[in-house]
Order: C-alpha cells, then structure tokens, then sequence
C-alpha cells in the first residue's frame, strides 16, 4: 500500500470513527433521536467496510491485482454467494407470509442484505483479532519499519481502529439482532414500511388496525396484518427497528370488495366538474 493510499483510507476510516462517536455524543445530550442515529451508525459502517474492502485490495501482491482471472474469480465468487443468499432470503419470507415472496419485493431484497451478512459474521470476527493483534504490535513499536514518518503511523493507527470498530459493531449486530427471530421481526417491520399498504378501501377491514397487501395477478385478493405497535421508549436506545415484536403466526387472505361505490363518485365527480 503506498504512502498516498494509506492517507485516503485513513481519511476515510476517521470520517467513519467521527461519525460514530459524534453521533453517540448527539445522542446522548438529546440532540438526535436514537432512530437518527442508527441511520448515523449504518452511513458509518458503510464507509467502514468500503475502507477495509479498499485496504485489502490495496494490500494484494500488484502482480495478483493485474491478473484479469483474478477479478473474474471474484466476480463468479460473489454471484455464487448472491445466488445462495437469495435461495436463503426467498424461505425466509415465505417462513413469514406463507406467500410466494415475490409479492415482497423490499422485504425480499432486505432478506437478501441480511443472510449475506450473516455469512460474513465469522469473516468480520476474524478480521477485528487481526485489527487487535495489529494495534498491540504497533504499541509495541515493532509493526512499522523505523524510517517510517510519524503521521504515516498515525494514518496507519487510525486505519487499523476503523476496520476493527466497524467489524466488531458488524459481528455484534449480526449476533444480537439477526438470528432467526430477529430476522423475521425485521422483515415484518420493512414489509410494513415497503410493501404493505397502510391506506386502503375494502369492506370489513379497518385500515386504522389493519395494513394489507394486494396479490393474485388481478390485485382483488388482500394479506391481512395488524398495524405495527406503538414503539416503546427505553431512555435514549430505542431505535425502533431494533425493537421486539410479536409476528402473527398467520395471516388471512380476503377478497378486497371496494367500498366506495362507483356510481356514485362518478356523479359527485360530474357535478364537481
């Protein structure tokens, strides 16, 4: 890695710690909501791992990076891995819904962000040892060549942090929120945001209690869902896509019988025109 590489990693894993910590000091005297800041957090980590995934293609032998089998290898390896997470996020929406899943597109696509990061679970626990392992040697001053200019190091320090915080913020997320209960409290909640209609005219269902979704190829039939419940406070740390729900066991299927009748707003149309 040259000099001027490690500088823009470096500028950009202290942008990733800035916002973390900032974002931390703004919530906790009240300034942001804790919703904001988990948006705050996952800017961050994205910045994050695009600096370790930047670092280790900086780090490969340049004789490896000009192989062209190289960048094929890694492009059939990441379609391969796609394929699976997409194989994995299609039974975990239909464990929900008991539906075909393409009706949920979001919540799809959402799945398939989620078991592709439960995969690198293990792959982030491992690359944060390494950070650690990093850090200690260079406390110990035996890590950088002595010839080495101070504010290099330091761009090497703040680097080597970054990649390990981030990684560790990744691991223990994907342990503590996307096991398999987790994972399919979170598909319900983005089913809600995306793909569910919250306003809707159906006879019999209440859309101050109940969102619904249209399937079937003419859009007449409903999968019925009570409204998400009101979140709860816990002090400042309640974002709350990370909070607990119950998922129904079952969701009913209704015809959608519309309940405005037609030939009347076509007169009160008429005679507003």
């Amino acid at each position: 890695m040259t000099q001027t590489h490690r500088y823009v990693l470096a500028g950009f894993g202290f942008f990733s710690l800035l916002l973390l910590f900032f974002g931390a000091g703004l919530l906790d005297s009240g300034k942001i909501e804790a919703n904001t800041y988990l948006w705050v957090q996952a800017v961050a980590i994205l910045i994050g791992l695009f600096t370790l995934a930047a670092a280790i293609e900086k780090m490969l032998p340049r004789g490896l990076q000009e192989f062209k089998s190289s960048a094929l290898w890694w492009t059939v390896g990441l379609a391969i891995l796609a394929y699976f997470a997409r194989v994995a996020a299609l039974d975990d929406v239909n464990k929900v819904f008991h539906i075909d899943p393409s009706g949920l597109p979001m919540t799809l696509a959402a799945a398939n962000v989620m078991r592709f990061f439960i995969w690198m679970e293990w792959p982030f626990i491992v690359v944060a040892c390494i950070s650690f392992v990093v850090l200690i040697l260079i406390a110990k001053g035996t890590y950088f060549p002595d010839e080495m200019p101070e504010n290099e190091r330091a761009a090497g320090v703040i680097l080597v942090l970054s990649i390990m915080m981030n990684c560790i913020l990744c691991a223990l997320f994907i342990h503590f929120h996307l096991d398999e209960q987790g994972r399919q409290q979170k598909l319900y909640r983005t089913a809600h945001a995306a793909d569910f209609v919250s306003k809707f005219h159906c006879q019999g269902i209440d859309p101050d209690k109940f969102s619904v979704l249209f399937i079937g190829p003419e859009q007449r039939k409903v999968l019925v869902a009570p409204k998400l419940p009101a979140p709860v406070l816990f002090g400042k740390m309640s974002a709350e896509f990370l909070q607990a729900l119950k998922v129904p066991a079952e969701f009913p299927t209704l015809d959608c019988v519309p309940t405005v009748d037609f030939e009347q707003w076509s007169k009160d149309l008429s005679t507003v025109r």
